[in-house]
């Protein structure tokens, strides 16, 4: 059997016979005598049985492949079995309603029929768990029991609540090997798992008057809350609207209708809502507030909690709190709205995405039956998070305590001290250097030595990271007047947030500084004021009584906090009426959005950054002869064109897969795909790799037979046709094993590649009827090798569910991932191309990937990491500030500008003076800001500038001013 070696080279492949041994093929590859010694001692009899029927079938698998990949046709479709495939199909009751992926090979899997399934391989094979669910099968006021819902513990991910269609509902300890019952007496609505704490639940329940079991009283709707998850519940709130848990661990954010018992629940009006925040998990009421009245809606997400509240001729405003709900702000967008609706797309790098509705309409068609297949399109721009106001005070703690002083002053804090991020040790990243706070002290014990303005009319907006238990405040000295604004006990004095206790990860802290109320009366002018005055303060850190040497401060942060500034990322683009926004991240590689828009024609076109949303450009269709578009060198903007003369570009879906996983549930809250198209799918664990459906030509098509699959292998820069109709798909093993199946049409067949997406190969899965598919699925990690498919046979009820597991195809485990890049090493280094210098988002990035043509298998325990160098600034790094719009082609001429210049945009004329009321020294905008999550350094300054205020000298400045 031959193939071709690691590195892709016909011509410096390997060539060996069926009974040739191990060490034949490992010094046939080059790999030199110590490799070969190592790998000999695994030369077992066992082994070299399972390698030489590997290497047949892989070699059979590589042969068709290339075929197919140069597009030589085939009469019959193989079964995939003689491909080395193990096809299993799994009887199942109904079809999937819900599965759920846990660590340790677990899957579960609900049926339309609420029957619970595990599995302990990952989805080779199942077992019916409703033998082991005490009284699943009890009925009760119509109510059909069974298992409903599953809500995995992101604390302890072998924890799991299923919510029961009854009054029973179940649990597990221990990822499904035994269940224990929790007999509530009612049924659950919605439930909410708590981040940190597993025994900790919030859940809703309709009352009896709604169920339809008592005809006394108003229907409303209660929040539940559990401590010991599940055994015993407490009512808390009635009237209850949204709930969840807010960004700290005890605080929780409800909205509700006042309880005046005067009418149902849902005929009140949306007005008369109110959110409501709790600081101790709605113990007491003396621990609620109300903080923003007529919220009709609200989401918790990474980067704050946002409020939407109802104005005036159904419109809204949006309120953003970055203090544990405790104090809102307005958004403000750079021109007048018609705010009707927001979605909230809060990115990992800290960029904050908000798309706001200004129009709809109906798309679509209706199927035979006369259901509708569509929904209604409306459109909304997008806009992104300005970065945090001027820079006041930070420290990465790299440069050591230089910038710190001790207590009364001292040169050097007593108690802290330089070291490296302990975490290092456990393989769990690493921060660098860090502070450490080696033993307690009494008032602090690390002042910052440059003090700044925070008062109420100018507040503060601090944040840092935190290992340990940590006290953080502001004084006027050292210490002087201070105040512990946060710490470890809500009984501190002028407490504004509760820090975390995590001595197994780092924890970010964020707040503003100070509140309205506080115990200082602050200089805000220069008469002075009755009470206990302040006006420059200064960052204090101390380590709690009870983590007097196990505290640790990393990449803290002040400036000045301001309202929730937002600037014009990508007009007109395309959401539904359930507020699900066209706009795809590929994972893995920051910076990078797929999104569709819809031009003045009505036409659907996708658009494509590598910069987080500051330019966008069409995606590029595949340089082959799959389409009629050609490349026009000759025209006055080359690119390429179709028949008629058109722009032309590849066009895709951007629906999302919806499967669970713990730690990533906000998966869930993406637009489920439109079940006529295969979702768009991307994983961080499979760096490049991109799966999508759509056309090539002028406009996205909106018919499931004028579609293809493609693939990318380089985070959507370049891609290929796969085969023709619309997929389903997904990814295994980081991104080495792609699953294709068709589910515009019944299908027996599917699409299947062993190297990233190189070459496919089309098999049979030999099953006794066609299946409809309704999706493709894989671990959420991309770690397994087992692919499950799911759906119907067409013409009734009847489900489907088979496994395709993939692990037979490669005989040994890919080595030398640390040599990556080297000839003998099963992987290479890849970096995005981003712009003309190799950086994108200020860094030049090389991942670590596993070579397209390595005949081995990733695994789980694999680490595939990154390095990353960081690139001088150019204006590709830059994006527009607040109030000022990218020029574009129409008016460049006309300004005497480039088309990416950035020019003002709002009404009324640019600011040149300096604000009214200035002190010491002021920001006057250059038109640009350096994209959020940008890492450049050095290079090109288009950042505001700092000039200073009239009237002011130099050393009116640097000694004697504000």
């Amino acid at each position: 059997a031959g193939g071709q070696g690691n590195g892709g080279e016909g011509g410096n492949g390997w060539q060996c016979a069926a009974g040739e041994s191990e060490e034949a093929l490992v010094d046939s590859m080059g790999t030199g005598g110590t490799r070969a010694r190592r790998r000999t001692k695994r030369n077992q009899s066992w082994a070299r049985g399972l390698l030489q029927m590997g290497l047949v079938l892989v070699a059979m698998l590589s042969s068709v492949l290339a075929r197919e990949g140069r597009g030589e046709p085939e009469e019959a479709k193989t079964p995939c079995q003689s491909l080395g495939l193990r096809v299993a199909e799994i009887k199942l009751d109904g079809p999937v309603a819900d599965i759920l992926w846990l660590p340790g090979r677990i899957v579960f899997v609900i049926t339309v029929k609420r029957t619970l399934y595990r599995s302990a391989d990952d989805g080779r094979t199942f077992e019916n768990m409703m033998g082991r669910l005490e009284d699943s099968e009890v009925q009760e006021n119509s109510l059909h029991n069974g298992v409903e819902a599953m809500h995995v513990s992101d604390a302890d991910n072998s924890r799991v609540f299923f919510k029961g269609g009854g009054t029973v509902h179940w649990v597990t300890y221990n990822s499904g090997k035994s269940f224990h019952a929790r007999r509530t007496g009612f049924s659950f609505y919605t439930v909410k798992m708590h981040k940190t704490d597993p025994d900790c639940i919030l859940a809703s329940r309709l009352n009896d008057r709604c169920m339809g079991v008592t005809q006394e009283g108003f229907c409303y709707m209660s929040l539940y809350v559990t401590t010991d998850f599940g055994t015993t519940w407490r009512e808390a709130v009635q009237y209850v609207q949204m709930f969840d848990w807010g960004p700290h661990d005890r605080t929780v954010v409800y909205s509700a209708y006042a309880d005046d018992g005067e009418t149902h629940q849902f005929f009140r009006k949306p007005t008369d809502l109110n959110v409501y925040r709790s600081s101790n998990m709605l113990q007491t009421k003396d621990d609620t507030r109300l903080v923003v009245r007529h919220g009709v809606g609200f989401k918790v997400a990474k980067s704050g909690v946002y409020v939407a509240v109802k104005g005036e001729e159904a419109t809204m405003q949006l309120f953003v709190s970055r203090d544990d709900a405790q104090s809102f702000l307005p958004a403000v967008f750079p021109s007048q709205l018609q705010e009707t609706r927001y979605t909230i797309l809060d990115e990992n790098d800290g960029t904050v995405f908000v798309s706001v509705e200004h129009r709809q309409e109906a798309v679509g068609e209706q199927s035979e039956d006369g259901a509708a297949t569509s929904t209604m399109m409306s459109l909304g721009d997008l806009y992104a998070s300005v970065a945090d106001g001027e820079v006041l005070f930070k420290d990465d703690f790299e440069n050591g305590l230089t910038r710190w002083r001790g207590k009364g002053g001292r040169a050097i804090p007593a108690h802290s001290r330089i070291t490296q991020d302990p975490l290092c040790k456990q393989g769990r990243g690493c921060r660098g250097k860090v502070l450490k706070m080696d033993d307690c002290a009494i008032g602090g014990d690390a002042f910052s030595y440059q003090s700044f303005t925070c008062s109420t009319a100018r507040p503060c907006k601090i944040s840092y990271w935190v290992l340990g238990r940590a006290w953080q405040g502001f004084s006027e000295g050292f210490p002087g007047k201070h105040i512990w604004s946060a710490a470890g006990s809500d009984e501190e004095r002028g407490l504004h947030v509760r820090t975390p206790d995590t001595r197994d990860r780092w924890t970010r802290v964020e707040y503003v500084f100070p509140r309205k109320h506080s115990e200082f009366t602050w200089n805000e002018h220069e008469e002075a004021q009755a009470g206990s005055r302040i006006s420059r303060v200064r960052v204090m850190l101390e380590a709690h009584s009870l983590s007097c040497n196990m505290t640790y401060f990393d990449d803290l942060r002040v400036t000045r906090a301001r309202s929730e500034d937002y600037v014009m990322a990508l007009r007109d683009q395309t959401r539904d009426m359930m507020g699900h926004v066209d706009l795809h991240v590929i994972h893995g590689i920051s910076g990078i959005l797929a999104a569709n828009t819809k031009d003045d024609e009505g036409d659907v076109k996708t658009v494509y950054s590598v910069d987080n949303g500051n330019e966008w450009r069409p995606l590029q269709p595949p340089n082959d002869r799959s389409h009629s578009c050609r490349y026009r060198e000759e025209a006055v903007r080359p690119g390429w064109y179709t028949p008629q003369g058109e722009v032309c570009s590849l066009h895709l879906h951007l629906g999302h897969k919806i499967k669970g996983v713990p730690g990533n549930w906000e998966f869930r809250a993406h637009k489920e795909v439109d079940r006529r198209f295969g979702a768009l799918v991307t994983n961080r664990h499979a760096i490049g790799v991109v799966l999508g459906v759509g056309n090539v030509g002028s406009a996205l098509a909106d018919r499931p037979d004028e579609v293809s699959a493609y693939v990318s292998r380089d985070a959507g820069e370049s891609w290929r046709a796969v085969s023709q109709g619309s997929h389903a798909g997904d990814v295994a093993d980081q991104g080495t094993l792609l699953l294709l199946a068709r589910n515009d049409v019944a299908t027996n067949e599917v699409t299947v590649s062993a190297d990233g997406g190189e070459t496919f190969r089309t098999c049979s899965l030999q099953l006794d009827e066609d299946m409809e598919v309704t999706d493709v699925l894989a671990d959420p990690n991309a770690t397994s090798s087992n692919f499950i498919i799911h759906g119907r046979i067409p013409g009734n009820s009847e489900a489907v569910f088979v496994s395709v597991d993939m692990s037979m195809l490669f005989p040994r485990r890919c080595s030398d991932v640390d040599l990556a890049g080297d000839p003998g090493s099963d992987f290479e280094l890849w970096s995005p191309r981003g712009n003309a210098r190799g950086c994108e988002m200020g860094r030049k990035l090389d991942f670590v990937r596993r070579k397209a043509g390595a005949r081995c298998y990733v695994g789980a325990d694999t680490k595939l990491e990154r390095l990353q160098t960081d690139c001088p600034c150019t204006e590709s790094d830059y994006e527009c500030d607040y109030c000022y719009e990218r020029v574009g082609e129409a008016r460049a001429a006309q300004l005497n500008a480039s088309a990416t210049a950035c020019s003002w945009a709002c009404a009324g004329q640019k600011p040149a003076d300096p604000p009214t009321e200035c002190k010491g020294t002021y920001l006057r905008s250059r038109g640009y800001r350096k994209i959020e999550g940008n890492t450049c350094q050095g290079g090109l300054d288009l950042n505001p500038q700092r000039l200073m205020c009239p009237g002011n000298s130099y050393f009116q400045h640097k000694f004697g001013g504000p």
